[in-house]
């Protein structure tokens, strides 16, 4: 389905076809995953989408960083990169960058990929089979490629943050922010060895009072929303509140703040 959604003062529109696309539009404009990000944005800014997906992120951003701006979308997936490109072409963009490679710490790689929507994932296991295979880069190369200094950072691609953080110091240089759902210990380890650069906060992956409130606000676009979804979303709300389920670390998401030089003292 096609579905319309008002953001930036623009409408916008999102083609939504598998579970995965569902779960992603949630996540990203009713949850309100990235809030910080978004009023991080403004026009003229470089933006990366580290784990577009389907672009519901690279629209919203593109939206903010308008025509003086970019959004670099880094997408391995070749079924999340055709609904990417639809949407893209759907809101008639002009300012998308996009790159058909997954990011990791070397380039030139070539990587298992498992196929899943939103869940799509590298393979590093040597037990885990995939017959796709997609070709690594290093966030730093594609940057150096591209000849562009951006701003702010969003990366969420499913457990292979460890490895796509060694190969973007250089980016975590330049960007003064970060946001990224973080899925392990050894992401959660990787990522903290930029604790220098940054301020590091975290924040929640799925804000349910905010899809609550959107429902009440849109009861009818929810209601489409859900009859194309075959209620799966609404069956796993009403999940969260009668299943007791343990608490669990990860994923969560984290938000980054670069940490301001101090300012030498007078006289000195």
């Amino acid at each position: 389905m096609i579905t319309e959604f008002e953001f930036g003062g623009k409408h916008l529109l999102f083609n939504l076809t598998r579970h995965s696309d569902f779960s992603a539009f949630y996540q990203v404009a009713i949850s309100k995953s990235y809030p910080n990000l978004f009023s991080a944005i403004n026009q003229g800014d470089i933006v990366i989408d580290g784990g577009a997906n389907i672009g519901i992120f690279t629209i919203m951003a593109g939206v903010l960083a308008g025509d003086t701006g970019k959004v670099i979308a880094i997408e391995p997936d070749p079924e999340n990169l055709r609904i990417l490109r639809e949407n893209i072409k759907l809101n008639k963009l002009k300012n998308v960058i996009i790159v058909n490679k997954a990011l990791y710490s070397k380039s030139g790689k070539l990587l298992k990929l498992y196929q899943n929507g939103v869940l799509s994932r590298i393979l590093t296991g040597k037990q885990e089979v995939s017959d796709l295979r997609v070709e690594s880069i290093t966030l730093d190369d594609i940057l150096k490629k591209i000849n562009l200094y951006p701003t702010v950072l969003k990366m969420d691609i499913e457990g292979a943050e460890k490895f796509a953080l060694i190969g973007m110091k250089r980016t975590m240089r330049m960007i003064e922010y970060f946001e990224a759902e973080i899925h392990s210990k050894e992401d959660y380890r990787a990522l903290m060895k930029y604790s220098k650069l940054f301020a590091f906060s975290n924040e929640p992956v799925e804000d349910l009072s905010n899809v609550i409130k959107f429902t009440l606000k849109h009861p009818l676009k929810i209601l489409k929303l859900e009859y194309n979804n075959k209620f799966l979303t609404t069956k796993r709300v009403l999940q969260s509140f009668y299943k007791k389920e343990g608490f669990q670390q990860f994923p969560k998401i984290i938000y980054g703040r670069k940490l301001q030089k101090k300012l030498n003292k007078v006289g000195k």
